[in-house]
Parts: C-alpha cells; sequence; structure tokens
C-alpha cells in the first residue's frame, strides 16, 4: 500500500471506476498527486447514457461525469487522450503518448507509488457501438433517410440500439441467439413478456444465425457484448486470463498495482458488467491505498433498462440450474400492471425480476429486498 500523504496515484481509463477512485482518494483526505489518464478526447462521460439517448440529437460532451472546475478543485490532474504503452512495475513507471494518433509523437514517464488499471472494456467485434465517437457517428449514418437496420446481439445493448432507433423511424431485426431478448438478466416468463413488447412496437426478432432477408443498403450493427481491455498488462508481465487477474484485496499479480471495474477478474473467475460495481470496485482500491486492511466484498447490484415506457429489473440470482436450485422456490404474480418473478432459498428472497410501469424508486425499494434477503411472506406483504 501507498503512502497516505505522499508519493503519485495514477489511474489508467476514464470510466466510473477511475473517477469514484480519484474522488474516494481525496474524501478520505489523500494529499498525494493523483494523475488521471484517458484514451479518449474530451472530459469522462457516462457511458452507459448514450444508447439510451440515441433517439435524439446527441452533443459531445453532454454526459460528462465531472467537469473542469471539480477536476482542479479536487487537484485531480487529467490527461486526454493518452494511450499508455507500458509499464514498468520494477521501477514503478508507466510510458505514455499524449497523441495516440500519432505513432510519432514522443513518449513520455511517469513515475508512480500506485497505480490502478481502470481500462474497462472493448466491443468483441469491431466496430461495435461503446464510445461516444461511435454514437455520433451512428447518428449521422441514420440521419436523412429511413433504413432498414439489423443489429447483432440482444443483450441490454442490442435491444436498447433496437428501441432507440425504432423510435427514430427505422425499421430494425434483432438477431437473437437465445430464447428471448436478455436472456442473461431475465428468466422465461418476462424474457417473454420483453419478446412481446418489441413485436408489439414493430421490431422483429431473428432467432439463431441466419441472416433474413435484408435490404442491400440495409445497416447491419453489432451489440455482440464486450471482453476486458488486458492488452496493456499482459504485454507488462501482469498475469491475465479472461481478464486482469486480482485478489480480494483487488491487487494484481504485480505490487502497487491495481485493477478494477470491467477490466478485472476476481478470484472466483468472475468479471464484474455493471455501472455502478465498477464505481464500488474503485472506492474500495482508493480505500486499499489508503491502509484499508479488510478485503473487499462486492454487493449486489441490479440490471435497469427502459423500453418503449416499460421498465425492466434485475438483480440476484435469476437462472435456474438443476445443480443448485434444489429446494429454491419460485414464483411469479402481476400486480398493478407489473409482472414479478422472484426466487426464494429457505424463504429468503435471493432473485427479483419484473418488467412494466414502474416508479422510478421502485427499483431501489427491490434492491433493498434482495440484499437484506427479504422473506416471502415480507415481500409480498410489501407488494
Amino acid at each position: 500500500m501507498a503512502s497516505k500523504m505522499g508519493g503519485t496515484t495514477v489511474i489508467v481509463g476514464a470510466g466510473i471506476a477511475g473517477l469514484s477512485t480519484a474522488k474516494t482518494l481525496r474524501q478520505l483526505g489523500s494529499t498525494e498527486r493523483i494523475v488521471w489518464l484517458g484514451g479518449e478526447p474530451g472530459l469522462p462521460y457516462k457511458r452507459t447514457q448514450l444508447s439510451k439517448n440515441l433517439y435524439r440529437p446527441l452533443d459531445r460532451g453532454e454526459f460528462a461525469m465531472i467537469g473542469s472546475d471539480e477536476l482542479i478543485s479536487l487537484d485531480i490532474e487529467y490527461l486526454s487522450p493518452v494511450r499508455v504503452e507500458k509499464i514498468d512495475s520494477v521501477k514503478k513507471k508507466i510510458f505514455y503518448r499524449q497523441s495516440p494518433a500519432d505513432p510519432k509523437s514522443s513518449s513520455e514517464m511517469l513515475a508512480y507509488s500506485s497505480l490502478v488499471l481502470a481500462l474497462g472494456s472493448i466491443p468483441l467485434v469491431d466496430p461495435g457501438y461503446y464510445f461516444e465517437e461511435d454514437f455520433l457517428n451512428l447518428q449521422r449514418t441514420l440521419d436523412g433517410t429511413s433504413r432498414q437496420v439489423r443489429v447483432f446481439g440482444s443483450g441490454v445493448l442490442g435491444v436498447e440500439l433496437a428501441e432507440q432507433i425504432t423510435r427514430r423511424g427505422h425499421k430494425v431485426t434483432i438477431t437473437c441467439r437465445g430464447r428471448y431478448p436478455m436472456a442473461r438478466e431475465l428468466p422465461n416468463p418476462l424474457g417473454n413478456r420483453l419478446l412481446g413488447l418489441l413485436a408489439d412496437h414493430g421490431v422483429d426478432i431473428s432467432f439463431g444465425v441466419t441472416s433474413p432477408n435484408l435490404d442491400p443498403d440495409s445497416l447491419v450493427l453489432s451489440a455482440l457484448g464486450v471482453q476486458p481491455q488486458t492488452l496493456l498488462a499482459q504485454s507488462s508481465g501482469l498475469h491475465v486470463g479472461a481478464g486482469i487477474k486480482v485478489n480480494s484485496f483487488l491487487e494484481t499479480s504485480v505490487e502497487h498495482v491495481y485493477a478494477v471495474g470491467d477490466c478485472a477478474e476476481h478470484e472466483d473467475g468472475s468479471i464484474s458488467h455493471l455501472w455502478h460495481q465498477a464505481e464500488e470496485q474503485g472506492e474500495y482500491a482508493a480505500k486499499r491505498i489508503w491502509g484499508e486492511s479488510t478485503p473487499f466484498t462486492p454487493q449486489i447490484f441490479r440490471t435497469k433498462a427502459e423500453f418503449f415506457g416499460q421498465r425492466v429489473f434485475s438483480s440476484g440470482i435469476i437462472h435456474q440450474s438443476p445443480e443448485v436450485d434444489k429446494g429454491d422456490v419460485f414464483e411469479m404474480w402481476s400486480n398493478a400492471g407489473l409482472d414479478f418473478w422472484a426466487r426464494f432459498r429457505n424463504e429468503r428472497l435471493i432473485g427479483l425480476s419484473f418488467i412494466g410501469d414502474w416508479p422510478k424508486d421502485f427499483g431501489k425499494w427491490a434492491l433493498q429486498g434482495v440484499r437484506e434477503g427479504w422473506t416471502r411472506e415480507g415481500v409480498k406483504k410489501s407488494l
């Protein structure tokens, strides 16, 4: 762990994990130097808002998570666009270029006492739709004429793309490999309701990998998922599997180097993919640098999305597995236009999904129920 008052913490990656690391260090009272490196031009932004607002014109930088004045007030040195090329873990230095597009630009060196890798993910298929520039380019492509659009991938991003592009007046087909969209987040009954909702609003679903007949000028988009960014870690000698391997303190195989957010592979082999998971890990990394001695304990979070005025919620253990669900009780019911699905183990709530037109704060109640393991009676009574 680094000194609380001296040294330099370098954070690589300008997502929420990097931001929460930097802000938490200052909240803890750290006076050390903080240098935060981002790979894209402009201020760090909330990437997840892009696919939710594609129906209207997007302005570059409108989803900034922090402004220049706040960065200055927190004494956080933010450099972008920057490409980090190498970590020298022996001398505790990183090497980077401040003009990533120019291979002839000079390489810079920065010494660190602690290094936090918050590198995030990259699309499995390139080009994907992940970064701000991707969505700005997509809007320019969609403007002007009505086009037939095919979206490969039926996870949250794929469904958000389909919903938003449909609202712009284009005909959309989703290619779905599973039985229904958002199969990772939803049990079968709610997945079928989502399927019906999409169909009711004119979104076609193509199952399997067979291509439907499309017009020659149709637009094909990839939303086939992401993978952790590991190249920098791997080329610098850190242990890498599916992601950058970390222990229960979010420490990599190299001393004083941490990995947080979507790029980190935990001891159980899991890789987080939710916004608040990344935020939580960034906060813990800062506490660990500050001196925290208790291992990281992740909280339960939720997936939340909205399509055509209907909100979708999912949290906890959702999918049935013959190996682990012996004795679990599964219930489904409807109330006030909401379809609920719940999973109980030993009479305690361990998974909850629902879909419908529910108030915004209702999701907070539901997440609390999963985290606290409410009883079956308590869940029903609350509803």
